[in-house]
C-alpha cells in the first residue's frame, strides 16, 4: 500500500464523484483549558473544552452551478428571498467521502483491476465561504470553506 497522491484520490459528495478538484484541506482543532492553581508553576490538567472542524477546497470552475460541492448552496433560485430561506433553514450539511484507488488484483493478461478504499468520511459540511476567481492567463477557480459538526471518521 503506497502513499496517497492526488491522481489516486477520489472525492464523492452524496454519492456523486467530484471532478476538477485541485485541493482539499481539513483541519480539526481541540480547544483545551489550562488548569493551574496558586502556588503551581506547571499545569495540572488540560481538559478538552471545544472541538472545531473546518474544510477548504479548491476546484477548477466551469460555472457556479456545476462546480463546488453539490448542494452546499443552491444558486439557481427564483428570488433572493428563496436563497436566504435555503441558507437560513438548512438542517443537514453535505457529506464528503474520501477514497483511494488501489490495485485489487491482476488479470492473466497483465492488466490491473482497480478498486477503491475509503480513507475517511466528513459529515455535515456547512458552507461558510464561497469565492471564485478569473485571472488572465490561468484557469478560473472556485474556493469553498466549510465547518463540519463531527470529527472525521475512518472505517475499521
Amino acid at each position: 500500500m503506497g502513499v496517497i497522491t492526488a491522481p489516486l484520490a477520489i472525492i464523492k459528495v452524496n454519492g456523486q464523484e467530484i471532478g476538477l478538484m485541485t485541493t482539499v484541506e481539513a483541519s480539526e482543532t481541540i480547544g483545551r483549558a489550562e488548569v493551574q492553581g496558586i502556588g503551581k508553576l506547571t499545569l495540572s490538567e488540560v481538559p478538552a473544552t471545544t472541538w472545531r472542524g473546518r474544510l477548504t477546497c479548491a476546484q477548477m470552475m466551469i460555472n457556479l452551478n456545476d462546480s463546488g460541492l453539490p448542494d452546499a448552496v443552491k444558486r439557481d433560485v427564483p428570488s433572493i428571498q428563496q436563497w436566504v430561506d435555503n441558507v437560513l433553514l438548512q438542517e443537514n450539511g453535505v457529506d464528503l467521502v474520501l477514497l483511494k484507488k488501489e490495485k485489487i488484483s491482476s488479470n492473466p493478461d497483465g492488466n490491473i483491476n482497480a478498486g477503491f478504499t475509503e480513507i475517511g468520511i466528513i459529515k455535515n459540511l456547512f458552507l461558510t465561504s464561497d469565492s471564485f476567481n478569473i485571472s488572465e492567463g490561468s484557469i478560473s477557480a472556485r474556493n469553498q470553506e466549510f465547518v463540519y459538526t463531527t470529527p472525521i471518521t475512518t472505517t475499521v
